[in-house]
């Protein structure tokens, strides 16, 4: 074989020995960009021992990761994008070509010739660095998309959690209203108090009743969402839940800082850039390269029966005309504008929702510790007050449950604000790229914590 063989044949096989990650790299790889901005991670844990305890929100994150059929097509992306990475990492195959021709008088014309794109050899190093910006696009597209499952488990979870305590606070509440009814029916009996006192106590144990199936469907409807997130079947057997809350603790987060830090640690923004990068550099690539729109190299050899080889190399070159390649310059310079929109509009979008979010989570913050606190500290002095006159027989037995009935309201309401705490927290968490630490508090809420 000549140099000129050699020369062509050998660049295209040291080409095609270019090595592409491992799929358990690029997973291992994926997952530490995730746990970066997470306080959860996987490491070895299997799904058997996260589910042999109570789920709190964070077991309930590391069971979805493991767990949910979502994760496995998520993942798969990596495959596709490390498929991409091969071939950008190799040229096309060369071709052969054979031919044997038979003419008069037993004479025969073998011609052969193999032919290699140029193109491919020449831009080897822009295909390559094409394809490792095409491959941490999706790794960072890829954690992001697990870093919104984390963040969908919990706010699932959260809503699940506060719904139990509220069913909780409707089964004693209904409990309270139906004493006072059977009470009001024994007093009305021995003419204590007036049908019409009767009557409004048995509507409203009516009511009662009407809000404990309410609750119960709501705890139900925020169980089904959960459980399809961790990929679980409504019958899973031993599956619970841990139902308390930690309860919300006061924090300033510097917004500012969190949506400076936002632009630099966002994945998907990370990856819009990415996109933003790949698509200005085939816009510069098309234009420098225009009129070089196709070329090829050939080794050929030409032999008759009875006559002298003829080898030689060859080349091919495809004319710039009638077509310029200003068609596929215009859509290159298009797909940039595009990608630069995109990246601004999802910057922009991610810094009013930073803004919003720790609005939310000042005025939850405020809320809980300011009035829903003092509310839950209010009745039960109120409820002390009414028993201690109750025992003097002040009042009557009415009023002593008229005051537990609003003991029980405010527990209600202190559910209600301290899940609008934690969802405004999960959402902050999550919009401003990194694990924002969880408040440092052992109190928690549970049903036994209940008045």
């Amino acid at each position: 074989m000549k140099p000129t063989e050699i020369a062509l044949l050998g660049a295209a096989l040291l080409l095609a020995g270019c090595a592409t990650p491992s799929l358990p790299q690029l997973h291992a790889q994926t997952q530490e960009l995730r746990a970066q901005r997470s306080v959860v991670a996987t490491g070895a844990s299997r799904l058997a021992t996260e589910l042999a305890q109570p789920l709190d929100a964070d077991r309930a994150v590391r069971v979805a990761l493991l767990n949910n059929p979502a994760v496995r097509a998520t993942l798969a992306q990596l495959q596709a994008a490390q498929g991409d990475l091969y071939d950008a990492l190799r040229p096309a195959n060369p071709t052969v070509d054979l031919a044997s021709l038979d003419a008069a008088g037993g004479v025969t014309r073998v011609v052969w010739s193999v032919s290699q794109p140029l193109l491919d050899l020449l831009f080897t190093s822009y295909r390559r660095r094409h394809g490792e910006l095409a491959m941490r696009e999706a790794q960072q597209h890829v954690a992001d998309q697990l870093l919104r499952l984390e963040r969908d488990v919990r706010q699932a979870w959260l809503q699940h959690a506060a719904a139990t305590l509220r069913l909780r606070v409707a089964q004693r509440a209904a409990e309270a209203a139906e004493l006072a009814a059977r009470l009001s029916q024994s007093y009305h009996a021995a003419g204590n108090i007036s049908e019409l006192q009767w009557r409004a106590e048995q509507s409203l144990a009516s009511e009662a009743q009407l809000q404990l199936a309410a609750r119960e469907a709501g705890e139900l409807n925020t169980r089904t969402p959960l459980l399809d997130l961790l990929g679980l079947k409504h019958d899973q057997q031993g599956l619970s839940f841990d139902e308390r809350l930690i309860l919300p603790a006061a924090m300033s987060p510097d917004i500012a800082a969190l949506a400076t830090q936002a632009l630099q640690q966002r994945l998907d923004l990370a990856a819009q850039s990415a996109a933003l990068e790949i698509a200005q550099r085939e816009s510069r690539h098309s234009r420098r390269w225009r009129w070089l729109p196709g070329a090829e190299l050939r080794i050929g050899s030409e032999r008759e029966t009875g006559q002298a080889t003829l080898t030689g190399p060859g080349a091919t070159l495809q004319l710039p005309l009638p077509n310029t390649g200003a068609g596929r310059i215009a859509r290159a310079a298009a797909l940039v504008e595009v990608r630069a929109a995109e990246l601004a509009a999802q910057q922009l979008a991610v810094q009013n929702r930073i803004a919003q979010d720790g609005a939310l989570l000042a005025i939850a913050g405020r809320s809980f510790d300011v009035h829903a606190r003092k509310l839950l500290e209010v009745n039960q002095r109120m409820l002390e007050l009414t028993a201690e006159q109750h025992n003097f027989m002040l009042i009557g037995s009415f009023e002593l449950l008229a005051a537990r009935r609003r003991q029980i309201d405010g527990s209600d309401l202190w559910i209600d604000a301290i899940e609008s705490w934690w969802r405004a927290f999960n959402d902050l968490s999550y919009e401003s790229g990194t694990a924002l630490p969880v408040p440092a508090t052992a109190a928690y809420v549970s049903a036994e914590d209940l008045p």
